[in-house]
């Protein structure tokens, strides 16, 4: 399972993480992420990130990744891809 310390570490830090994720179409697929946030949303928790795949933010429910790689790559806090942008555009829960 997912280690929600580590993760919480990983944001702090400013680390990206490859996933290995099963969306809810039980598609498997694999994403590097910028890491911004954790946020528990109804019954479960979500990780918000920068997806460098889709180039855009996207929420991750924890329960769907299977595996988290953490990267050496450390990423800036640039003021379109940060948390500060995700609350800005995204409407939680």
């Amino acid at each position: 399972n997912v280690s929600f310390s580590d993760l919480r570490e990983s944001i702090r830090i400013r680390q990206k993480i490859l996933i290995h994720y099963r969306d809810e179409a039980q598609r498997d697929t694999v994403r590097t992420l910028r890491p911004l946030a954790l946020i528990f949303c109804g019954p479960v928790w979500l990780l918000a990130a920068w997806c460098e795949k889709r180039n855009d933010f996207r929420n991750f429910r924890l329960d769907r990744i299977g595996a988290v790689e953490f990267c050496e790559e450390r990423f800036d806090d640039e003021k379109d891809k940060n948390l500060s942008a995700y609350k800005a555009q995204d409407t939680l829960c």
